[in-house]
């Protein structure tokens, strides 16, 4: 009997904790299956017979060009396009598993998960958001849950001492004013940092923003732009505190890392992974307001060293269940959807 198939599509994978991530996770997924990764991204990270051909517009029919040629049992999504085209072009006894997140930016596509997947063929890894109650809210058997907080840096990886007067910020640099005003809270706070450096991690259509905001405040050679690195884990264990208050990473993932490096995090009550993540004056902040002024107050509460040594104590005893324990609850999960009777082909209409 041949082994089943399973197809897992990417939007895009980032070149560090994401992609180790998902390679890990397809090393666990080939005990159960003919395991398949397709990328749609042109990252350098990501390897050539994990690529994709279809690009652009091309992209949401390629994606079901994709599972239809492999002839998957399993399509295994991370996006909102592939979600959507999986499911419409959905062929006999394919199964659907999608990885959920957990932010408002991610309410179209779970709602198109639950509404769109039969229950029978779900299966749920809820990013930064609570697994038990949204197995509830969304009538999901709780063991068909699995959540995905697991660190993604590797267990065995040295950790920061939390004590370089260095602030650290990560995330897509986006055109809204999130970062801007962590500049702008750097500068507020800059009379109480002395010898201390913002850096800013990432890239994207603010750019210019961001970069215009820096010279505003006087903060050139204080507050520096790295656009996006390949060598991220170098950059978390030279850090003292990391900032995250933009809601714009779904996966939570620069939160995780952070953690996973031992750093105290300084984060915004509406970015989920914040909220679910950091113990509030135990492993970090978390911040009910993200005005500037706000920022600049607990960053010059950060910068006393004995309160961020002790803080990243209690980061580093908290480190949660081992990577390979999860991804062994993943391949169970899937494995048993694959038992299952199949759902019945669906027939689409224009």
């Amino acid at each position: 009997m041949s082994r089943p198939r399973l197809t897992w599509i990417a939007e895009s994978l980032r070149p560090n904790g994401a992609l180790t991530m998902t390679r890990r996770r397809m090393h666990a997924l080939r005990t159960v299956a003919t395991s398949r990764l397709v990328v749609l991204s042109r990252d350098p990270a990501t390897r050539a017979q994990d690529a994709s051909p279809y690009r652009g517009v091309h992209a949401l029919a390629g994606l079901s060009g994709e599972a239809l040629v492999a002839r998957a049992d399993v399509v295994m999504t991370t996006s909102a396009r592939s979600l959507a085209s999986a499911t419409a072009r959905r062929h006999g006894g394919m199964r659907i598993v999608h990885f959920l997140h957990g932010n408002a930016m991610s309410a179209l596509r779970n709602e198109l998960f639950l509404r769109s997947i039969p229950a029978a063929s779900r299966v749920v890894v809820p990013l930064s958001i609570d697994p038990v109650a949204f197995a509830r809210d969304a009538g999901i058997a709780a063991h068909r849950v699995v959540a995905c907080d697991d660190f993604v840096l590797p267990q065995d990886a040295p950790l920061a001492t939390a004590l370089a007067p260095v602030v650290l910020a990560v995330g897509q640099v986006t055109t809204d004013t999130t970062l801007v005003d962590v500049v702008e809270a750097f500068r507020l706070a800059l009379p109480g940092l002395a010898g201390w450096q913002l850096r800013i991690v990432g890239a994207g259509g603010g750019t210019r923003l961001l970069t215009q905001a820096i010279e505003d405040a006087g903060l050139v050679g204080r507050a520096i732009l790295l656009g996006a690195r390949h060598d991220l884990p170098t950059h978390y264990l030279d850090a003292g505190l990391v900032v995250r208050t933009q809601p714009n990473d779904a996966n939570g993932l620069s939160v995780l890392e952070a953690l996973a490096a031992g750093v105290p995090v300084l984060g915004a009550a509406t970015v989920p992974a914040v909220q679910r993540l950091v113990r509030h004056g135990e492993t970090g902040w978390v911040l009910e307001r993200n005005e500037p002024d706000a920022i600049a107050e607990a960053l010059l509460a950060a910068c006393d060293d004995p309160v961020r040594a002790g803080m990243a104590a209690a980061v580093r005893a908290q480190r949660p269940v081992s990577p390979v324990e999860r991804d062994a609850d993943i391949a169970r999960l899937i494995a048993e959807v694959m038992a299952e009777r199949p759902p019945a082909a669906e027939v689409h209409t224009r």
